[in-house]
């Protein structure tokens, strides 16, 4: 049972179980070590279940760090009376408005293609295959060596009319694919292809709009190129490309351009799609603005609930931990059941946790002094009140109507009742998101403080030093047992030696007598 140093001899004179009778002593002796180790087994369920209270009010604090947020308040919606013409993104402090979009122009790439085929008639070209190997398929090899390299150089223009040159060099066993592949993945800011049907190349800048207008460079080509290979072979002609267009439009009555096809005015992006008009309406999202608080509410209200079940939760006393010789008389499953009643009411009644709901609840029935109209300065007055089944401990209950109202009359009053930092000493200055995180805050930090978290030292909490003085307890007392334990086996055998002393006396003396 324990680990000992003495020799161990068994009832071989006395025909006794001297280890059955051993054991069964030493099982009385052990009660208080099954009791120390019961108490420390309770001890981390109890240190384990604060933690998972902890990751509770830590995953409440991240959806609460967004009710902090102006921007989960203020959403906007943009809608387009023709879609196809145009549609808009609000971003969050665009204004109500509606604006009339005129669009005589959208914006496209500068574009080059091939002149004319580059395959021979019936030849079976295959672009993913080594130039050398299919030269005799294209129009024009003769820019292709047997030996030695391809070289050409294409330039391009940024927005500011700065050259952007690049220099390719290619041997014969390059396909054509892999070349336009390696331009495309160049930063020259072009795409380029090779397509099968018309058999001809197609190079587009990535940009749109009139790259080179309004600069040095404007009426030039914005890609130019020089190389046989690109003029010959692939037949592409600088003169051919047809330039990029800028969008124009009217927005409102006021004239506009641009190099892209989405326009951010007012806060509001414009993603223009094709010639014609249309209307775009930019109004207030209360739908998005209303699922951003319901989500807060049902988070809220699931974390206090599962906080309220341990609470609540009594302990059952007729199921303490199992011992290990306990355990070896059982099934698993018997095991797994027994233990799932012996971990109950680890934080029944806790004082902490109920400290922890109540300054939660007061943060949020509690009213907000700086909300600018105080006909929202408290969540009743936005249609969310408390359950009036003590049973749900203070759960939040929402009307849908009178919350959607609150968001649609007056939304900026419904973001400041959650968002007003206010200041650190006036309370009823802060918002209920500012007041909540910063008492989640507290609460982990005392939790922490009295359990620690996934790898704390003993050292670094409060039931941790508890475990050192059980596990320091248990050890003295693992010990002392087999020190008892020696004992008894030095009792026994001091006794087995002495029967096995008297019984040789005995065969000496029958054998005497019998001489």
């Amino acid at each position: 049972m324990f680990t000992s140093s003495t020799m161990r001899i068994g009832g071989l004179a006395s025909g006794m179980d001297i280890d059955g009778m051993v054991n069964k002593m030493m099982t009385a002796q052990s009660v208080p070590l099954d009791k120390m180790k019961q108490k420390l087994q309770y001890l981390e369920w109890q240190r384990d279940d604060y933690r998972s209270m902890n990751t509770l009010l830590n995953d409440l604090k991240t959806t609460n760090f967004n009710m902090k947020l102006q921007g989960t308040f203020l959403n906007k919606t943009a809608t387009s009376s023709d879609d196809s013409k145009v549609t808009a993104v609000a971003g969050t402090t665009a204004g109500n408005a509606t604006y009339k979009v005129d669009i005589t122009n959208v914006a496209t790439s500068a574009h080059n293609m091939s002149n004319g085929v580059i395959v021979k008639l019936d030849a079976n070209f295959d672009s993913t295959k080594s130039l050398k190997d299919q030269k005799g398929n294209l129009t024009d090899s003769s820019t292709i060596p047997d030996s030695g390299t391809i070289d050409f150089t294409i330039n391009t223009y940024d927005n500011n009319g700065n050259q952007i040159s690049k220099t390719f060099s290619f041997d014969s066993s390059t396909s054509l694919d892999g070349i336009l592949s390696s331009i495309s993945n160049s930063e020259l800011g072009v795409s380029a292809f090779y397509d099968s049907v018309s058999q001809k190349v197609s190079i587009t800048r990535t940009a749109t709009g009139d790259m080179n207008k309004g600069t040095a460079l404007d009426g030039h080509s914005e890609i130019e190129f020089s190389g046989a290979f690109l003029t010959d072979t692939l037949n592409l002609n600088q003169t051919s490309e047809q330039d990029g267009i800028d969008a124009e439009f009217v927005l409102n009555g006021l004239s506009t351009s641009s190099h892209t096809n989405s326009v951010t005015l007012g806060n509001v992006t414009f993603n223009l799609k094709n010639t014609g008009s249309a209307t775009i309406s930019v109004s207030n999202n209360t739908d998005a603005t209303f699922d951003n608080i319901k989500s807060f509410v049902d988070k809220y209200n699931d974390t206090i609930q599962k906080i309220n079940d341990k609470i609540d939760e009594t302990k059952n006393r007729d199921y303490p931990p199992l011992t290990d010789a306990q355990k070896e008389q059982m099934k698993d499953s018997e095991i797994t059941a027994w233990t799932d009643k012996a971990k109950s009411g680890t934080l029944s009644n806790d004082s902490l946790l109920s400290g922890v709901l109540n300054q939660m609840r007061t943060d949020l029935y509690s009213s907000v002094s700086s909300v600018t109209d105080s006909d929202y300065n408290q969540l009743a007055t936005i249609g969310i009140t408390t359950s009036s089944d003590y049973l749900e401990h203070g759960k939040l209950v929402l009307d849908e109507t009178k919350l959607k109202q609150a968001i649609a009359e007056n939304p900026d009053a419904v973001m400041q009742l959650f968002t007003n930092k206010g200041t650190e000493d006036d309370y009823a200055s802060q918002g209920l998101a500012q007041r909540l995180d910063k008492s989640i805050n507290d609460a982990f930090k005392q939790i922490q403080q009295k359990a620690g978290s996934v790898g704390s030292t003993n050292a670094t909490f409060l039931m941790g030093k508890s475990f050192d003085d059980l596990n320091d307890q248990i050890s003295a007392m693992t010990d002392r047992l087999t020190d008892i334990e020696n004992r008894y086996y030095k009792q026994f055998t001091a006794m087995e030696q002495a029967i096995q002393n008297a019984n040789q006396q005995s065969m000496s003396l029958t054998n005497l007598l019998g001489q």
